[in-house]
């Protein structure tokens, strides 16, 4: 299968090299420091599942170079999401699928506006990974999981061949029956620590050790879970508690990527993160007083540039 990486950070270099060894042909779509290691030195994974040096990869910043290809996978930040959409438009062919893997529950809708909706999947990925340095990631989760589907929700031909290209190459792909409890499922756990991490500095485990950090936790838990009913989301009743149980098999150390990029002064995910929740809740009529307070406080280091 012909893969394009668009946006070659943790995530979709990750899942790329792992296709590639899995025998798949990848180009990477990179740029900056990162591209000039991926051509000169390869891609190098470390990971408790098993690492991976590939000394010679195809990367590039030029999509037409690639041309079409059968997936993309879209790894780019969302705030360059529609930037990217056009970007990616030489390597569109006929049955091409563009696969997702921002945070947050909108990039479908997002990328359809930009190309209408014959090449776009909505996705979620699982997995705790991130570009430590050019060239080099460092997977530090024990899963990593892709569920994708169409937009109509009905299986086809192109979303079982790149399931069984995942799978065959070591990661878990699943073609979703629901993809869009799969995706609020994951909003449900993630928006929260987002704000909550980023709001108090600290990590997961910090979170769940301290209790009133983990009740603010699950408050914006629930904030979430309900802006979902509101909009006709069928998650379980017991949503919440299961995302509390899910984050104890995260490793303690962990932080939000947003807190990377606070740290560093790069822009933040936030208008779709505690962004998109609050907009929601004003919508539906729920409120939403975490995430309210999360936006307002984090929206200083929106834009980036600005470091704490």
């Amino acid at each position: 299968m012909r893969v394009a990486v668009y946006g070659a950070g943790g995530v979709g270099a990750y899942i790329g090299g792992r296709l590639q060894a899995g025998g798949n042909q990848v180009a990477f779509i990179a740029r900056g420091r990162n591209l000039e290691a991926l051509k000169s030195n390869g891609l190098t994974i470390k990971s408790s599942s098993g690492g991976l040096n590939l000394p010679s990869v195809t990367a590039t910043d030029d999509p037409a170079s690639v041309g079409p290809v059968d997936a993309i996978l879209l790894g780019v930040k969302l705030y360059d999401l529609e930037r990217a959409a056009e970007a990616l438009k030489p390597m569109l062919g006929p049955n091409t699928v563009i696969v997702p893997v921002q945070n947050g529950v909108d990039a479908a809708d997002r990328l359809v506006a930009v190309l209408g909706p014959r090449p776009v999947l909505k996705g979620a990925v699982y997995i705790v990974s991130f570009l430590v340095a050019p060239g080099q990631v460092e997977h530090r989760s024990a899963f990593c999981k892709l569920t994708f589907a169409e937009l109509d929700g009905k299986p086809s031909q192109r979303t079982a061949d790149f399931a069984a290209a995942l799978k065959a190459s070591g990661v878990e792909g699943v073609v979703s029956t629901d993809i869009d409890v799969d995706m609020w499922r994951k909003f449900v756990l993630l928006a929260p620590f987002a704000a909550v991490a980023c709001l108090s500095r600290t990590t997961i485990g910090q979170i769940q050790a301290h209790p009133v950090l983990r009740s603010l936790l699950i408050d914006a838990s629930n904030e979430v879970a309900a802006v979902a009913k509101a909009r006709g989301i069928g998650l379980p009743d017991d949503i919440v508690a299961v995302s509390m149980e899910a984050i104890k098999a995260f490793p303690p150390a962990s932080r939000p990527s947003m807190q990377a990029d606070i740290d560093t002064g790069r822009p933040l995910e936030l208008e779709s993160l505690s962004g998109a929740v609050v907009r929601f809740g004003q919508a539906a009529g729920v409120p939403t007083p975490v995430h309210d307070v999360a936006y307002r406080a984090l929206s200083y280091y929106l834009m980036g540039g600005a470091k704490p």
